[in-house]
């Protein structure tokens, strides 16, 4: 990989050992798919609950909290497992409780927002056309792919703090130009008509087709509620157990999945961006509005 002067600084420790360890995980990551270069990201989403890191985890983040390792980006953490007002009451484990707690300390030591929510780009964040991130639950990864069009790989609880602390991630897998196009259509003639159907859906299309780089172009049902569009890729709790679809859109197989070329995508958002990130959820919080989508869905309409 091609290292920039500042990355070469954080190899020698010039940043601190938390830094110069976190983008040596990532080199080894980069290798491993034969990544070219790092490159940065503005957001981080982790997974950072005791059930899913456990005590190696837990001593993980311990160790990096106590030698002053920092995030340098925005960086968020998934849903917990404990609701620390009802332990007793809920027959929860007392001991793990206390664990979580401990856990939530170390993050918030080091600057990680603990939002506490596997649906942030509803609630805090919506990242936008091209932007790239360091997101680690697969349903928000699958949203800022294909309806936002930014770019995100699954990042695994480690690689996403790790790209919290060096503001960077090896380029490879859905950050390229190459592994964003479809691979296959998804024809859809039924009049999906619940939450249920479309995940019933999501379910089939993820569990035939278990590959990575696997990109679905659904073609048929263009309309739906916001949380419905989430079932076949943003959401996609099916998809979890049972393959994940990454991407979702309307385009011919071989296509660019964003739809449009840059130049055409960038005039959009210059004349449609609203002014900051605040207007940008008011826009979205709006009901009963038409919105179009200019990510992977392409133009299709999608009430919310």
């Amino acid at each position: 990989m091609r290292l920039k002067a500042e990355e070469q600084a954080m190899l020698r420790g010039e940043r601190g050992e938390p830094v110069r360890r976190a983008l040596e995980l990532q080199l080894e990551v980069g290798k491993f798919y034969r990544a070219r270069r790092f490159v940065p990201v503005t957001n981080v989403h982790m997974m950072g609950d005791i059930e899913v890191m456990g005590d190696s985890g837990l001593d993980h983040l311990c160790r990096l909290a106590q030698a002053g390792a920092r995030c340098v980006v925005p960086i968020t953490t998934n849903a917990r497992c404990f609701d620390f007002a009802h332990v007793e009451r809920l027959g929860q484990d007392a001991g793990e409780a206390a664990k979580e707690r401990r856990l939530i300390g170390w993050l918030r030591q080091m600057n990680v927002i603990t939002t506490d929510t596997c649906i942030n780009y509803q609630t805090v964040y919506q990242p936008h056309f091209g932007e790239r991130l360091a997101w680690g639950d697969t349903g928000t990864v699958i949203w800022a792919n294909s309806v936002c069009g930014a770019r995100s790989n699954f990042e695994s609880g480690p690689a996403a703090m790790a790209a919290a602390m060096t503001g960077r991630v090896p380029e490879y897998g859905f950050h390229l130009d190459p592994h964003r196009r479809g691979t296959f259509v998804v024809e859809v003639t039924a009049e999906l008509k619940d939450y249920a159907e479309w995940g019933a859906m999501a379910k089939l299309v993820g569990e035939s087709h278990q590959s990575y780089f696997a990109v679905p172009v659904f073609t048929g049902e263009t309309r739906a509620d916001r949380r419905r569009v989430e079932a076949p890729g943003g959401r996609a709790r099916e998809l979890r157990l049972d393959g994940d679809v990454p991407h979702g859109g309307r385009h011919a197989r071989g296509a660019d999945c964003e739809g449009r070329t840059r130049r055409q995508e960038a005039e959009w958002q210059d004349a449609h961006r609203p002014r900051g990130h605040r207007a940008r959820v008011r826009r979205l919080q709006e009901p009963g509005q038409q919105l179009q989508f200019r990510g992977v869905f392409g133009a299709a309409a999608v009430a919310v």
